[in-house]
């Protein structure tokens, strides 16, 4: 009994757990959060820690296996069949192919106006969709059920598993919302609030199918329209962790840092000109160079400090 008592009165001594914290600089103020109108940097950053598509982006801006675990390549380069995985909206729905067909023929339908939607022209009939030639039924995109998605190219694109991770190509649910409280993510966070020209709050999702290697439970982005002039005041203050987690747990310190030295590295060229690279690209049939490929990286894939479970050998 005596030991009993004892162990309780240690437990209660301990201090609580306190949640790890990234406070991040994020350029001017996004216009949208609608992956369909996403066309800069400071969106993509925000979108690609709420939601995955078919592929994701590792620490080092690789494209590996998102919601789609794995996926085989026809001979001729045309025809690509995703295999998706056992995946969940965060309001408790599955992810399925359809949600990436409608969401890709919400994008380029011509009364959406979307800005990414050349992006997509690789895919078969998606220019003629865009210019209103062909109704959104004719894009080559289709769920055989609900865990299969097979994509028709207009010409092999073996760049395709990046070009998926781009906001356009981001799957979306039935009657989606942009609007905090009712933004259904499927991604490593959820939209917890948003003040314009203050803050974006995102707090970890544990819906996430990959929730046990998100280190960072809270994830602040403040406007920042000279992000290395406004980030020496904020650190000096201490609303600032660009360059470090505020966490009392060594790990997710540690994976602050990954996600510093990584997003350094990573933002050597502006999104516009992988944009411009990308269309090029689905426009031609031509393949840019690595350098013309570089993209960003989500604060969850920069700052796991284990690897992702999703296997390489997973990939076609």
């Amino acid at each position: 009994m005596k030991r009993l008592a004892l162990a309780l009165l240690l437990l209660a001594a301990l201090p609580a757990q306190a949640q790890s914290v990234l406070n991040r600089g994020n350029g001017a103020e996004p216009d949208s959060l609608d992956p369909a109108q996403a066309g800069s940097v400071m969106e993509t950053n925000i979108l690609g820690d709420m939601m995955v598509g078919l592929t994701t982006l590792d620490a080092a801006a690789r494209p590996i296996p998102g919601i789609a675990e794995r996926w085989e390549v026809s001979a001729d380069g045309l025809i690509w069949t995703f295999h998706l995985r056992k995946a969940r909206w965060s309001d408790g729905r599955p992810v399925t192919a359809d949600n990436f067909v409608s969401a890709w023929r919400r994008l380029l339908d011509p009364k959406t106006a979307a800005r990414g939607a050349q992006l997509l022209w690789v895919i078969q009939n998606a220019r003629a969709v865009t210019a209103g030639k062909k109704p959104v039924t004719e894009l080559g995109v289709t769920a055989a059920n609900p865990s299969l998605l097979k994509i028709r190219l207009e010409h092999p694109a073996p760049y395709l598993p990046e070009l998926l991770t781009l906001p356009a190509a981001l799957p979306l649910p039935p009657n989606p919302s942009f609007k905090p409280g009712a933004y259904i993510s499927n991604g490593p966070y959820l939209l917890k609030a948003w003040q314009p020209n203050d803050h974006i709050t995102l707090a970890k999702n544990p819906a996430f199918y990959d929730a046990g290697t998100v280190k960072i439970d809270i994830v602040n982005y403040f406007p920042t329209s000279d992000s290395q002039a406004a980030e020496v005041p904020r650190y000096e203050v201490g609303n600032s962790s660009v360059e470090r987690a505020r966490t009392t747990t060594p790990r997710a310190t540690a994976a602050s840092s990954a996600f510093s030295s990584s997003t350094r590295s990573n933002r050597k060229m502006t999104m516009s000109m992988v944009f411009f690279a990308r269309a090029i690209a689905s426009t031609t049939g031509a393949t840019p160079s690595s350098g013309w490929m570089i993209s960003f990286t989500s604060t969850w894939a920069s700052s796991r400090s284990t690897p992702p479970r999703r296997a390489l050998r997973d990939r076609a």
